[in-house]
């Protein structure tokens, strides 16, 4: 026997991780909560509303299933994370934001330093100079 199930939450009553970005969803978030069995295992985990919304508009793929932080990966074939200014994807060094809502990169090739807006609001993701 199996089955699947996915809640959408309007506010979580606890702090939860995101599965995709490793984030806390703090308490009064939203988020979906998803449980199942998986390959005979009871599995559990929720995403936070960023994600959710991230895995809907790209009609992200997990079926391959996937651990915590896997956003990063994910994002990095959307090209926020090269450079505006001379379109290199070497980076000297990135920082996520401590909400892993943005991440600020340092270009190898020219030096120049960008921000990247992961927060899907209004479901874009963008480039800030």
């Amino acid at each position: 026997m199996s089955f699947w199930r996915n809640t959408k939450i309007k506010r979580t009553r606890k702090k939860h991780r995101c599965m995709f970005c490793s984030r806390v969803i703090k308490i009064g978030d939203p988020a979906e909560y998803n449980a199942g069995i998986w390959e005979g295992d009871f599995q559990s985990y929720y995403f936070c509303d960023r994600c959710r919304k991230f895995i809907e508009k790209y009609n992200t793929e997990l079926s391959d299933g996937f651990s915590g932080g896997d956003f990063t990966e994910y994002i990095s074939g959307f090209g926020l994370d090269c450079c505006p200014v001379c379109g290199s994807n070497n980076h000297r060094e990135y920082t996520w934001a401590g909400d892993m809502m943005s991440c600020k990169y340092e270009c190898d090739n020219c030096d120049h330093i960008w921000d990247a807006d992961y927060s899907m609001e209004d479901t874009v993701l963008e480039v800030r100079e």
